[in-house]
């Protein structure tokens, strides 16, 4: 289930760019 929370998050390009701090955490 995270997987798709994860995949749901990286699909949506608002979501990313509202939570840039997830996305460098993850990278």
């Amino acid at each position: 289930m995270s997987l798709g929370g994860v995949t749901a998050v990286f699909f949506q390009p608002p979501a990313t760019a509202r939570e840039p701090d997830k996305s460098a955490r993850n990278k």
